[in-house]
């Protein structure tokens, strides 16, 4: 009898775990909610994966991923691969995103991070992100 309590009381918590779960996993959402709306980096990070599997982006994908390098409060991973994948699919539009908008960036740590790729990377073409860069103030690192 003991055991079959045991039985029992373990398959009532799988089945209340089974109810509850569902409810407590957020839902999917589609890459481009994910990327304007989203405020968790998990589902962010996911869209920017789910992007980088398609074979092309539409113009509003791109333009998202731009979004995303520069919108204030976003985190430096989120951040990065978006970066990573524009490289890769959209390297003339993030070279114009960036050039406008370093200066204006509030993640100076992203900041400097993406001088270090322009650098690392051999990123000739981005000189004028460089010097844009040096237009405003930053903290003494």
């Amino acid at each position: 009898m003991h055991g079959s309590h045991r039985l029992r009381v373990a398959a009532a918590a799988l089945l209340a775990a089974s109810l509850v779960a569902p409810g407590c996993t957020r839902r999917q959402l589609d890459p481009m909610t994910a990327l304007s709306g989203s405020q968790y980096p998990e589902e962010q990070a996911h869209a920017i994966e789910e992007l980088s599997a398609k074979a092309t982006l539409t113009d509003e994908e791109k333009k998202a991923l731009r979004r995303v390098t520069i919108a204030p409060g976003l985190g430096m991973p989120v951040r990065q691969q978006a970066f990573d994948l524009l490289c890769t699919v959209d390297r003339k539009g993030l070279q114009e995103t960036l050039e406008t908008n370093i200066v204006r960036m509030d993640s100076f740590d992203f900041r400097r991070w993406i001088l270090e790729q322009v650098g690392s990377r051999g990123m000739k073409d981005f000189t004028t992100v460089i010097v844009n860069s040096w237009a405003g103030p930053v903290p003494i690192w």
